[in-house]
């Protein structure tokens, strides 16, 4: 009895559905039509994205976890500083914007890269080469009050200089060790102690040159990797953006408009069914009198009997 009953309420709603089924249609092409208008009038928005790197970790020939470490606490700082007044405001001037800091501020979103020092720079403006020059610029100030800024022509000269020495002094010390371990496998096969003499004084001789190129090895890492490098600002991904805009998404919102009125036209109809108490069909009798009927009595031709 559940079973009919509950068939008969599925069959009751179908046809509810199917009595206005255009009414839902057209609520829902409404709707549709109405969210697309809004979205056309809706000002574009475009997104800028740059990236920058703090510290000189993927520069360096050796990695200390430290200055690693340092990088991600200064990128944290400078995702902070992006949006602050000084900063914006240096961006405003310089690009003759016609808005206020606070205003650029709520366009702007930084965000730190996870388990990196990478800094990801996002810019919304009204066109694509507004925020394209925003990202850029805003990066450049960012630059400017790092330590960066400070470094010369000739201090970035002697660093490419020192960096190809440190290549030169790597082979060499790696020469000069497989040597020595020539050296001493020779000295255990030598037949006289005059041979072994000579191998012991070779091995000397090539272990202070070694010792000197060591030292100078390091000096040179800690000339290029020192505090300085942890708090190094640049960029690795200059800004650029989408041909389309972000915002306003027009398939989706008129999509999500047309889904609204489509379930408010179906809450409407079987809202008026449920406050029309009038028996409709055989289907009503036994649903809301909880009698089985007997017989039903048929319209012939135009509703007229005659005997």
């Amino acid at each position: 009895m559940d079973e009919l009953n509950d068939f008969v309420e599925i069959r009751h709603y179908i046809s509810i559905f199917l009595r206005r089924w255009w009414l839902v249609l057209l609520t829902a092409l409404v709707a549709a039509g109405i969210g697309y208008v809004v979205s056309q009038s809706q000002d574009r928005v475009y997104r800028a994205t740059t990236s920058v790197i703090v510290g000189q970790s993927i520069q360096a020939t050796q990695l200390d976890s430290r200055d690693i470490q340092t990088s991600e606490r200064l990128a944290l700082t400078y995702a902070d500083i992006a949006r602050r007044q000084p900063v914006l405001e240096a961006v405003i001037v310089s690009l003759d914007l016609d808005y206020a800091w606070q205003n650029l501020r709520n366009r702007v979103r930084v965000d730190l890269v996870p388990d990196t020092q990478l800094l990801e720079i996002s810019v919304d403006a009204s066109s694509r080469e507004e925020a394209i020059s925003i990202a850029d610029e805003l990066t450049q100030q960012l630059i400017l009050i790092s330590p960066t800024s400070l470094q010369s022509p000739e201090d970035e000269n002697a660093r490419l200089f020192v960096q190809e020495r440190l290549q030169d002094l790597q082979k060499k010390i790696e020469a000069s060790q497989a040597r020595l371990d020539e050296l001493a496998s020779a000295m255990d096969v030598a037949p006289t102690a005059e041979e072994k003499s000579q191998i012991q004084a070779e091995m000397n001789d090539l272990e202070g040159i070694l010792v000197e190129w060591e030292n100078t090895y390091a000096r040179f890492l800690q000339f290029i990797g020192g505090e300085e490098s942890a708090n190094y600002i640049a960029v690795v991904d200059k800004a650029h953006a989408r041909l389309n805009p972000v915002r306003p998404t027009i398939r989706l919102n008129t999509l999500v408009a047309g889904l609204v009125g489509f379930i408010l036209a179906l809450g409407v109809i079987f809202l008026l069914d449920y406050l029309d108490d009038t028996v409709k069909t055989v289907d009503d009798i036994s649903q809301d009198l909880n009698l089985t009927p007997l017989g039903t009595i048929g319209q012939f031709g135009n509703g007229n009997f005659q005997g």
